[in-house]
C-alpha cells in the first residue's frame, strides 16, 4: 500500500509538516523495529522532528530534511512489503 501524506507549510517559519499514513499501526512500528530510540536517532541525524501515533508519522522541519526523512520511510516500507523484517541495522 502506498504511503499517503499531507503537507502543511508556514511561510513565516519555513518549516514543513508532513504526515505519512501507513496501512496499520503494526506496519508502521515494524518500520522502526518497534524501537522508539531509532526514531530519535532519525531526528538527530536528519534534523527533523518525528511524531508517531497509531498508523501515522508526522515529520517537521526544513523541507529538504523532511524530504530525506520521507525517503527513509518510503524505502523501509518498500522493504517491508517485499518481506524484509526490519532490524536496527536496516533502519540506520
Amino acid at each position: 500500500m502506498p504511503i499517503e501524506h499531507w503537507l502543511e507549510a508556514s511561510a513565516t517559519t519555513m518549516t514543513e509538516t508532513r504526515t505519512l499514513q501507513f496501512e496499520s499501526p503494526r506496519a508502521l512500528q515494524s518500520l522502526y523495529a518497534n524501537d522508539i530510540k531509532l526514531l530519535k536517532n532519525l531526528e538527530d541525524s536528519l534534523g527533523v522532528r518525528v511524531t508517531t501515533r497509531e498508523g501515522w508519522v508526522k515529520l517537521e522541519g526544513d523541507r529538504s530534511r523532511v524530504d530525506k526523512a520521507q525517503q527513509v520511510f518510503e524505502q523501509l516500507e518498500k522493504a517491508r512489503q517485499q518481506g524484509v523484517a526490519i532490524q536496527k541495522h536496516e533502519f540506520n
